[in-house]
């Protein structure tokens, strides 16, 4: 601001979890550069997902569902299971869905327009959500199994009836961010996803 002067009010608000970087650019004569205080503020963290728990997983109605969630405050129970896609790290952050076909044919999964490394696993079996969960897993994918540039996306032949427990997570750094999960049942799929 030219010819003012006293403090300018300047609020800066950034909703990303990975930080971020302020750069300015100076007035030539010293006595007319500005002086930049900070005052910082701790965010509160965002809620807990309510699908943060293997009983407490979403109900997909629909044959074509997507959501984006913010995962950051989501946790891991110990009881949940430890997919087999994973490798030598364990999954955190998870969020669970639940999908009961109507008819048979292909279910196709993807995180893709996740802005971290997200992993799905589906399994089939009793989530009471305690040490009596007994899941089976049907598939498994993590972005690392296509590269760091892809999403994590599976597909499984479904039965109809039966109910699907779909698992999500971060394993690579554990800290969650925004989920773009997708669901679709296009039927019978010519080759693989």
């Amino acid at each position: 601001m030219r010819g003012g002067e006293g403090p300018v009010n300047l609020a800066i608000v950034n909703s990303s979890s990975d930080g971020a970087s302020y750069r300015s650019r100076e007035y030539s004569t010293i006595s007319q550069r500005p002086v930049l205080q900070l005052e910082l503020e701790d965010v509160p963290p965002p809620p807990q997902p309510p699908n943060d728990h293997c009983a407490d997983a979403k109900v997909i109605t629909s044959v074509n569902f997507s959501e984006i969630v913010d995962t950051r405050s989501a946790g891991y129970d110990d009881w949940d299971p430890d997919p087999t896609c994973v490798g030598a790290c364990c999954p955190r952050n998870v969020v669970w869905y639940a999908y009961t076909p109507a008819s048979e044919g292909i279910v196709a999964v993807t995180t893709q327009g996740s802005n971290y490394d997200a992993g799905v696993a589906v399994y089939v079996g009793t989530c009471n959500g305690d040490e009596d969960t007994v899941l089976d897993e049907v598939a498994c994918a993590a972005d690392f199994c296509f590269n760091d540039a892809q999403p994590s996306r599976l597909s499984f032949a479904a039965v109809p009836g039966t109910t699907y427990l779909i698992m999500v997570w971060d394993g690579v750094d554990g800290e969650g961010g925004t989920l773009h999960f997708n669901l679709s049942q296009p039927g019978w799929c010519p080759g693989p996803l």
